[in-house]
């Protein structure tokens, strides 16, 4: 593992279903990225395809052996790329899934497992959902990707970093829409990830679209924050982008001496007490059959 590296967030303004002119903005920020020294290149949800693809989520889908994947292979070779994808499987399922490309090499591929269906979203419609989650190694460190909806359940962040995420890498798809009238997406996703930097101790690196997109408009604010939940580098309300910081894995030393929040969390009791709990709800269940049964 390195001990320093430059991590940059390219906030892209994605055309829906347009995978060419798609590609060669992801081209264009590599080759940009590679220029400033840039070594992990992170980009949004459904970047590839746009996020509002709808019925035609079938026409971008692709394979993990596909042109398109194989051209970002080779453009990994200096920079490694995290890049948000529709995937389509062996056995013929389609994920929205995010993929880790490092050196001409496909690392990691995570598979989004909160694909949500309520307010203005709907693509539990189209795609399935995902098993797990997991951190990998890479040369800059121990990572996990997370997709956007992810994030909104504690677990997922929580368990990547047991698995020993130092950095969580997010793509995201967040429209000012997004949590209905009485919320900011901005203020709420700002507060999000610097919690979890804090509280798990770890950099998060966050990629959101920008400007109008399939009919919604996403806000932009791409960030990545540091260990001691600061925001170290902010991307533009609104516009496209492409933003880095330097990213020095000493300072989870530092901060874990600090703040030993991540050594003194007990796993073993939140299963325990997580299998308590859902035995619980099963009684309370089959007791409620039962009464009116």
């Amino acid at each position: 593992m390195t001990k320093q590296f430059r991590m940059g967030v390219c906030q892209m303004a994605s055309e829906v279903a347009d995978m060419d002119a798609n590609f060669e903005r992801t081209r264009d920020a590599v080759l940009k990225a590679k220029e400033l020294g840039i070594q992990v290149l992170l980009f949004p949800e459904l970047g590839l395809s746009g996020y509002k693809v709808g019925d035609r989520f079938h026409e971008v889908a692709l394979r993990l052996d596909s042109p398109i994947m194989n051209e970002l292979r080779a453009l990994s070779q200096d920079v490694a790329i995290v890049q948000g994808f529709v995937e389509e499987t062996s056995d013929l399922q389609f994920f929205n899934s995010s993929v880790y490309l490092s050196q001409g090499e496909i690392r990691h591929v995570h598979r989004k497992i909160y694909p949500p269906n309520y307010g203005i979203f709907d693509e539990r419609r189209y795609f399935g959902a995902g098993v797990e989650v997991r951190a990998f190694d890479t040369r800059h460190g121990r990572m996990a990707m997370l997709i956007c909806g992810d994030c909104w359940h504690l677990s997922l962040p929580y368990l990547a970093a047991h698995d020993g995420a130092d950095v969580l890498l997010i793509l995201a798809a967040s429209p000012d829409e997004g949590l209905g009238p009485t919320n900011s997406c901005r203020a709420a996703w700002e507060r999000m990830t610097q919690s979890y930097a804090l509280t798990l101790s770890c950099f998060v690196g966050f990629s959101n679209h920008a400007g109008y997109h399939g009919g919604l408009h996403f806000w932009g604010g791409s960030h990545i924050i540091g260990p001691d939940g600061n925001i170290m580098n902010q991307a533009n309300i609104g516009a496209p982008d492409l933003i880095y910081s330097d990213v020095d894995m000493t300072q989870l030393r530092t901060q874990r001496m600090i703040l030993p929040f991540r050594r003194d969390d007990s796993l073993g009791y939140t299963i325990e007490a997580g299998k308590r709990i859902l035995r619980n709800k099963f009684k309370r269940r089959d007791h409620f059959v039962a009464e009116t049964s």
